[in-house]
C-alpha cells in the first residue's frame, strides 16, 4: 500500500500513521527540528499501544544507529494514539520522515506477529533499511547547512530557513541565500547581521487584537513594524502579502523584512504542530488564553495538550526574555511555570493570587509567603528562582490598567480611554490590553508611549478590522466578528450587553471539523449567553471538511432547540451573504444584530452594503 506523507508518496507507511511531517523548528517536543508521526490504534489494538510505542522506538534506534543520527525518539498520548517525534539533522528532514515511518511500520509488524499476527518475512534487515534511508539523505543533504544554523544560534542570531531558502539576521541585516548555497559559517560577516526584537503571540482567542495592538505601541516606540497574521503579512499597516500567515512561512516574511524594526508574529497552533516554529529565539512570548478548539487535529484532544503546544512559544523566549500569560487560565497557570521562562501574569482581577505574587517578589519576603500565593492560584510550587523572576504582573485596579511590582502599582492609562474596550463592556479587549501592555513593557518601551497608543487604537475603523467591527445600516448596528469558538462568542456577546437594543440576532456557523460537542457548545453560547430573538445558522459547505451536507447545521439548530429556542427563532440558510441578508431583512431600527463571518470579510462587509 502506498501513503502520501508530507507531499511525497512512501511505501513504508504503516495504515495507523494518519500524518507524518516535518517539523523544521522549534515544537512540542524539543528546541531542535525532527518528524513526527500521528498514528491511531484500533479500539481493539489500545491495550497493544505500550508495545507499539516500544517497538517503534527500538527500531528508530536501530536505523539511527546505523547512520549515527541522535534521534532521541519522544511520544505523546492521545485519545486515539500518540504522536511519535524523533530529532534529525536540519538537512535530512525527509529522510527522517521516511525512519520514522519504516520504524513504526517494522515495531508495529513485530508486535502483531508477538500476538497471533501474519509474521514478517520479506522486511529488508536493519542495515538495508538504513542504507537506503542513508542513499536518500545523501541526496538532501546541504553542505554548510548545519554550522550555519549552529553558529548563528551560538551568536544569536536569527536563522530562517524554509524549503528554498536560508537566511542570517532580520530587519534591514537579513541576508538570504538559495539553500543549495547556503554559506560556510567562518565566510559570513557576522558583524553585519543583527536581530530586531521579536514577539510572537499564541492563544485560542484574541491573537490577532493583541498583535495589532501591540504592534501600534511598537510603531510609536521604533517606527516601521512587520507584522503576521491571520489575514497577511504588513509593515506600519500596509498589506505586503494577502493570506493566512499565522505560521511560519509568515514569520519567514516578516523577519526577512527589510524596513522592520520590530516584529509581532502571530502564531497558530496548526503552524506549530505542522511545522514547528521558524527561529529559535524571541523576546517575548504571549499566550492570551487556551479554549476547547480544534480537538481532534493532530492528536490533540483535551486542553491540557493544547496549552502544551501553544507554550511551545516559551522555548525560543530568551533567557532575559518574558513570557506573557494570562493568569485566570488554569491549564497556563498548571503548565506556565514549569517552562523554566520570566512569566509576567496578566489578570483582569486584581487580588488574583499571582498578581500578588508580583507585589511580593523581594528578597526581604519569606518564601512561604510567596509560596502560598502560588498556592492560592492553583499553580505548581515553583522553585525560588522561577518566583523571584516573576516580578511584575498587570492588572486592573480602579478603572485604570496598572503595572504591579514590589515598588507598587503604577496606573498606566484607564480603561474609559480604551477606544477598544467600549467603556470596559469588552472584557476580551481589556484583556487583549493588558497582555499588549506587558508585552511592549517587556520590550523597553516607555510607558508614556504605551498609554498614547493604547488610547488611539480603535479609534479608526481600520485598526482591528473583523474584531468587534461596528457598523450602522438603516438604523440596525451590527457588529462583525470572527468569533470562531464558543468561548469566543460568549465574550462577544457579553460585550454587546452594553449596546441598547429592541431586538437581538446572531449569525453563527462553524467549520466541520470541530466535534459535536464543540458545536454543540457555539450554539449554547448563541442562545443562553445573552437574550436574543433569532439565530440565524450558516450551513458553509465549503467549510465542511469531511461533513456531510447539512450535518453541522442539524447539531446547531438541535441543541438551540434542547436549549429552548422556538421554530421561529432559528433559521438555517446557506452562506455568509444568505445569512447577513436573511438577519438583515429580519430587522428593524434599534435592533442589533452580531454576524460572525469565517470567510471573506470583505464580502460580508458588501452584504452588509458597507464594504
Amino acid at each position: 500500500m502506498t501513503h502520501v506523507h508530507d507531499g511525497r508518496a512512501s511505501e513504508f507507511a504503516s495504515p495507523a500513521i494518519v500524518d507524518s511531517r516535518r517539523l523544521m523548528g522549534p515544537n512540542r517536543f524539543g528546541d531542535d527540528p525532527g518528524a513526527v508521526i500521528d498514528v491511531e490504534v484500533t479500539a481493539d489494538e489500545r491495550a497493544l499501544l505500550d508495545s507499539f510505542l516500544a517497538a517503534w522506538r527500538d527500531e528508530a534506534l536501530a536505523l539511527a544507529a546505523v547512520l549515527k543520527w541522535a534521534v532521541q525518539p519522544a511520544w505523546r498520548r492521545s485519545a486515539t494514539g500518540a504522536s511519535c517525534f524523533i530529532k534529525a539533522p536540519v538537512d535530512a528532514l525527509m529522510s527522517a520522515t521516511e525512519l520514522n515511518e519504516r520504524a513504526w511500520a517494522r515495531g508495529e509488524a513485530r508486535v502483531r506477529a508477538a500476538h497471533g499476527g501474519p509474521a514478517v518475512h520479506d522486511a529488508p534487515s536493519v542495515l538495508d533499511a538504513a542504507n537506503a534511508i542513508g542513499v536518500l539523505a545523501e541526496g538532501e543533504r546541504v553542505p554548510h547547512l548545519a554550522a550555519l544554523v549552529r553558529e548563528a544560534r551560538l551568536r544569536g542570531i536569527t536563522v530562517l530557513i524554509d524549503n528554498d531558502t536560508v537566511s542570517v539576521g532580520t530587519g534591514e541585516t537579513a541576508r538570504t541565500w538559495p539553500l543549495a548555497q547556503a554559506p560556510d559559517p567562518d565566510t559570513v560577516a557576522w558583524m553585519l547581521h543583527d536581530r530586531i526584537p521579536i514577539a510572537l503571540v499564541t492563544g485560542s482567542n484574541g491573537k490577532t487584537t493583541t498583535v495589532r495592538m501591540l504592534a501600534a505601541i511598537l510603531r510609536e516606540a521604533v517606527g516601521s513594524v512587520a507584522v503576521s497574521s491571520t489575514t497577511g503579512v504588513y509593515v506600519d499597516g500596509v498589506l505586503v502579502d494577502a493570506g493566512d500567515y499565522s505560521g511560519p512561512a509568515g514569520a519567514r516574511l516578516a523577519l526577512r523584512e527589510p524596513r522592520a524594526r520590530a516584529a509581532v508574529l502571530e502564531t497558530a497552533r496548526g503552524g506549530i504542530l505542522r511545522r514547528g516554529l521558524a527561529m529559535y529565539e524571541a523576546d517575548v512570548a504571549v499566550v492570551t488564553n487556551v479554549a476547547a478548539d480544534h480537538f481532534g487535529d493532530y492528536g490533540i484532544h483535551d486542553v491540557a495538550s493544547l496549552a502544551e503546544v501553544k507554550l511551545t512559544v516559551a522555548r525560543v523566549v530568551r533567557s532575559n526574555g518574558t513570557l506573557v500569560l494570562n493568569a485566570e487560565d488554569a491549564a497556563l497557570r498548571q503548565l506556565g511555570p514549569a517552562t523554566g521562562a520570566r512569566i509576567v501574569w496578566c489578570s483582569l482581577d486584581p487580588d488574583h493570587p499571582l498578581v500578588r505574587v508580583a507585589a511580593l517578589a523581594t528578597a526581604d519576603v519569606l518564601a512561604s509567603q510567596a509560596l502560598a500565593e502560588a498556592a492560592a492560584a492553583e499553580v505548581p510550587a515553583p522553585s525560588e528562582g522561577q518566583l523571584w523572576r516573576a516580578a511584575e504582573a498587570w492588572t486592573i485596579v480602579g478603572g485604570w490598567l496598572v503595572r504591579r511590582s514590589a515598588a507598587g502599582d503604577e496606573p498606566v492609562v484607564a480603561v474609559a480611554e480604551l477606544p477598544s474596550a467600549l467603556n470596559g463592556a469588552a472584557r476580551f479587549n481589556v484583556a487583549n490590553a493588558l497582555a499588549a501592555a506587558a508585552s511592549a513593557s517587556a520590550l523597553g518601551v516607555p510607558m508614556t508611549i504605551v498609554a498614547d497608543a493604547l488610547r488611539a487604537f480603535g479609534r479608526r475603523a481600520d485598526d482591528n478590522p473583523g474584531r468587534f467591527e461596528r457598523h450602522q445600516v438603516r438604523g440596525v448596528e451590527v457588529i462583525v466578528d470572527y468569533a470562531h469558538n464558543a468561548a469566543a462568542l460568549t465574550a462577544l456577546l457579553e460585550a454587546t450587553r452594553a449596546i441598547p437594543a429592541r431586538r437581538r440576532a446572531v449569525v453563527i456557523g462553524t467549520a466541520g471539523d470541530r466535534n459535536d460537542e464543540a458545536l454543540r457548545a457555539l450554539a449554547r453560547a448563541a442562545w443562553t449567553t445573552v437574550p436574543v430573538d433569532l439565530v440565524v445558522v450558516k450551513e458553509m459547505a465549503r467549510f465542511a471538511r469531511g461533513r456531510g451536507p447539512g450535518e453541522v447545521s442539524a447539531v446547531l439548530a438541535a441543541e438551540l432547540t434542547r436549549c429552548g429556542a422556538a421554530e421561529q427563532a432559528v433559521s438555517i440558510v446557506h452562506e455568509d451573504h444568505d445569512a447577513i441578508t436573511h438577519a438583515l431583512r429580519w430587522s428593524a431600527a434599534g435592533d442589533v444584530v452580531v454576524v460572525t463571518v469565517h470567510g471573506d470579510r470583505q464580502a460580508a462587509l458588501a452584504s452588509l452594503g458597507v464594504g
